[in-house]
């Protein structure tokens, strides 16, 4: 989502919401998607152990396995980190983005006060005018 001012003074179009929209259910697909990876490595890591029991496990297989379950361990923290790592910076850019929202929303009200006030001041010269016209 830009965060500046477009063109004219505008507020930022329903055409950058809609690529903030398309960015979060991106984070969620990718999150969707992590999930599916880890149960399918818990599957296949599970899978593996019980055949390696099943074949009556001596030392060496129980470090194999060992070796698979940290590797998969592993796996699974740096993909959760990285996962957590684009939400962080997601957040972020979306806090800013809010910040900035309001400060254009806050001098827009101030602006249209002050508008207002002209407006009234406007007004009353004119009364006077065709009063003193009237006369």
């Amino acid at each position: 989502m830009e965060s500046q001012l477009e063109g004219g003074g505008k507020l930022p179009s329903s055409r950058n919401v809609g690529e903030l929209e398309i960015a979060s259910s991106g984070l969620r697909s990718q999150i969707l998607q992590l999930e599916e990876v880890v149960e399918g490595e818990i599957k296949t890591a599970r899978k593996r152990i019980e055949e390696l029991k099943a074949d009556g496990a001596e030392p060496a297989q129980d470090e194999v396995v060992q070796g698979m379950l940290d590797k998969m361990k592993a796996t699974i923290q740096a993909a959760h980190e990285k996962t957590d790592a684009e939400l962080q910076d997601y957040y972020k850019k979306l806090k800013q983005d809010n910040a900035l929202t309001q400060k254009e929303i806050t001098d827009t009200k101030v602006e249209n006060a002050q508008l207002q006030q002209s407006l009234v001041a406007l007004q009353r010269r004119l009364k006077m005018l065709e009063v003193a016209l009237g006369d």
